[in-house]
Order: C-alpha cells, then structure tokens, then sequence
C-alpha cells in the first residue's frame, strides 16, 4: 500500500513537471531533465562593406564588397547608393545580396535600404543605411546605422549589430568629385562574318537596341538623356545602317545577349572597320549610350571547279569520235596579283583518249583557296583545241604559266576562247557559297574559231580568324 502511493505522487509530480515545460527520462526513471526550446533570432535588416572603406597606406583606390540582407521583418528590399551627394543609383534589389564596387580615397560613398510596405507597396520606409569613406589604414572609421521603425524601442537593438545607430558626417565635401559606377559592363563584340555575337550587362534592369555602320557616329554623342527629354539620333542623317535591333525586342534584364545579323540589303563586309551604339532604356525612362567599334572578320575564299561542258570542241561536225577537240584548260583566281592563284588540266576527255566531243561534259576537280580574299574575285577559264601534234610545236605550257586568252581565235594551229568573270566580294556575306557558271565568248567561226565552253563551279566563303579584334 505504501508503494502505490508513492509511485503516484511520483506520476503527478511528473505530469505537473511536463506542463510545466519538464519531462521525465524514460531511460532513467524518476530522473527529471529540462526540455529544449529553440528561440527565433530576430535579424535586423544591415548593410556592410567589407572593407568598409580603408585601404593600404599610399593606395588611391581599392575594391570592397556592399553586403545588404532585409532582416526577418522583410521579405524584398532595395538598396541604393550615391558618390559625394551626386546622383542616386540602384546598387541591387532581392531580400539580400552583395555588390562589389571601387572605392576612392577622399570620396564618401551613402547607402541606403528601403522597402515598400501596404497592401500596394505604397509606404516606402528606409530601414538601414550606412556610409563609408575611402581612406587609409589607421584613419576613423564611419559606420552603418538604421532608422528605427515606428513603434520599435532602441533598446531592442543588440549594441554591436548593423543597424544599431546612425552616425553623420559633417566633414566639408567641397572639394569631392562626383564618382559613379558604370552603366554599362563587360561589353563583348565578337564578329562572325555574317553577323556579330554581343553580351553585356547594364547596372539596372534595362531594355536595348543596337545601331551598327561603317560610318561614325555624330562627334560628341552624349552618352546620357536624361528622362522626358527627345533621344538624339546617334548617327547622322542619311547613314546606312549595315546592322540593327529594334528597339522594344530585346527584354528588360540586367544580362543581355544577342545575335545581330546584316540589315535587309546590307552586308558585313570583310575586314571592314564598323561603329556601333548601344541604346539602353533605364527603369526611370532615361537613355543611357556605350559607342564602339569593331574590325569584321577577314575573309577565306575557295574556289571549286567543278566541271566543263563543251559547246562546240573547234573540230568539224564528227562522224567518228577521233574528229573531237584536243583540248587543253587552265584556271586562273585572281591573275596578276600577289595572292594569284592557277592550275592546269591537260588532253580534256574520259571515255576515249585526249578527245573532248562537243555537247559532252567533263569533271574537272580543281579547286583554289584564297586567304584573307580581296573585295574583287577575278576567275577565268582559258582553252585551246590543238590542231597539230605538240611536236610541232605548238604546247603552250612547258613549266611556264600561261596568261588568260583575251577572246577567241583561230591560229591556224589552234584555236583559243576564255570564260571569264569578277565578283564583288562585298556584296557577299561571309558563310554563303555562291554556284557559278563562266561562259567563253562567242566564237563565230573564221578568225574567231569555233571553240566554246562553258564552266561550273561554286566560290565558299569563310571568315578567317585572327589573333585580336
């Protein structure tokens, strides 16, 4: 009976101990251990720069990393900053996150947090701010501080921690100069030939479009309008634009990339010096300007030669095929110039012997490749019909390197014709292949022969690459 007893005033005292925030172990009985509670920690919102603001004795400038986190009371925030009372800008947004700039010596950087409060995000309140200055080891240091909130007693605010106070700066900022971070960043031009890949990154969320030509942009374009005023045109009137965006495509974003082909009857010309403008439209409607340039690829060429059609072989109407032309051809890319390139195909024919028969095609399997090509491609096809035996002396070849025929004409021991044709590069985009064809003049017997042909081919066309643009 006693042993009932106690064992009961053991279970009420237990369970008064469990209501009251204790618990029994059950590994050891009649033990009695503290219940763990887990507290939330209240985080203020902070803006840190680390450094904040010093630098090595002797240095003019340094680099230092702004950290901002919106505290427990805050899911979004901004966070903005301004260089010696200049102009305000936005250093980021989000709940929290961190920003590296370049601090001057003598310059006083204030930063500041807001955040939107009511049911529209009507209230605008600043919670937390902090000033730096650039300056020395060893000098005073100015620190962070945060506004309270209504409502909120000082007291609540651990001593220590960002935002626990706000210290001003009287010091004479006459003599400071307006620093500020650049709008635009990591700008990129790479040129591809037939188009022109660009990234960059603007400080705000911003939209862009892209001007490009080869003529330069007007002289002193600002590279600022402010908001409301008429944007200036950044070329002059009547240029001829060789690439373009329009604006309103590109997306309102921090990080841009695009991949800028030639305008509509324009071409990016080869090894060509282009100029170009970014236009970007910041969140407050102002315009901001980055003017460029770039030098466009240079340009490979290869010329394949494909195959020969023979129009009239210079011989008689055959009756048998030993009455088909002797015909001998040779290519010339560009004849008389220091990137010239020829080849040479003796004794046209296949199925018989050195014969090459009127209305017959031949292959030819030729080709030339041309680096860094001239704006003009000059091809020609030259041809002769061997009337008598090389014997007697009428190879024209030997080691030497004929020039191209003028015309057609009749030797007596053979006759000549060419198929000649320039191309205007610049009208041709990098990574196109142009299909060809060369007909020879017109022979009308007589003086002039009869030997006619035409070629068939096709010109590639590549960038090259450099080491630099």
């Amino acid at each position: 009976m006693l042993l009932l007893i106690v064992f009961s005033v053991i279970s009420v005292s237990a369970q008064r101990q469990e209501k009251s925030g204790f618990q029994l172990s059950r590994s050891k009985p009649h033990s009695v251990t503290l219940a763990s509670f887990t507290a939330a920690i209240q985080i203020n919102p902070y803006i840190k720069a680390i450094p904040d603001g010093t630098m090595p004795s002797g240095q003019m400038e340094a680099n230092s990393v702004v950290v901002w986190n919106a505290g427990s009371d805050y899911p979004y925030c901004e966070v903005y900053m301004t260089v010696n009372n200049g102009e305000e800008i936005e250093l980021g947004r989000g709940h929290d996150g961190k920003r590296s700039i370049e601090v001057h010596r003598g310059s006083t950087y204030d930063f500041k947090m807001v955040v939107y409060l009511g049911d529209r995000g009507e209230e605008v309140r600043e919670v937390a701010n902090l000033t730096i200055v650039g300056r020395t080891d060893g000098t005073k240091t100015i620190t962070l501080g945060k506004r309270n909130r209504s409502g909120a007693s000082p007291a609540a605010e651990a001593p220590g921690t960002p935002g626990a106070g706000r210290l001003s700066d009287r010091r004479d900022r006459t003599s400071s100069s307006v620093t500020k971070l650049p709008f635009f960043r990591s700008v990129r031009i790479v040129p591809l030939g037939d188009a022109i890949d660009l990234s960059f990154q603007t400080f705000e969320q911003s939209e862009f479009f892209i001007e490009v030509s080869k003529e330069s942009p007007y002289d002193g374009l600002p590279t600022q309008t402010p908001a409301g005023s008429k944007l200036p045109a950044a070329f002059p009137a009547g240029t001829r634009l060789a690439a373009y965006t329009l604006p309103g495509m590109s997306g309102v974003k921090r990080e841009h990339q695009a991949t800028i082909r030639s305008a509509p009857g324009q071409v990016l010309e080869a090894n060509v010096l282009y100029h170009y403008v970014i236009t970007a439209k910041a969140p407050d409607g102002s315009f901001r300007r980055y003017i460029g340039e770039f030098t466009n690829l240079p340009r490979t060429v290869t010329v394949i030669w494909e195959r020969v059609k023979i129009i009239n072989d210079g011989d008689p109407d055959p009756p048998f095929i030993t009455d088909c032309g002797e015909i001998d051809l040779w290519f010339w890319a560009n004849y008389g110039q220091p990137e010239a390139q020829f080849a040479i195909l003796n004794k046209l024919g296949d199925s018989f012997p050195d014969k090459a028969c009127s209305d017959h095609e031949y292959k030819i399997n030729r080709q030339f490749t041309i680096a860094n090509a001239p704006n003009v491609l000059s091809l020609s096809v030259s041809g002769r019909d061997r009337d008598t035996d090389e014997a007697a002396g009428s190879d024209l070849f030997g080691a030497a390197q004929p020039a191209p025929f003028r015309g057609p004409h009749d030797t007596g021991d053979e006759e000549q014709n060419v198929a000649s044709y320039e191309f205007d590069l610049r009208q041709a985009e990098i990574n196109t292949t142009i299909p060809f064809k060369l007909v020879s003049i017109k022979a009308d017997g007589g003086d002039s022969g009869d030997l006619m042909f035409e070629v068939y081919g096709r010109i590639v066309i590549k960038g090259s690459t450099r080491g630099g643009n």
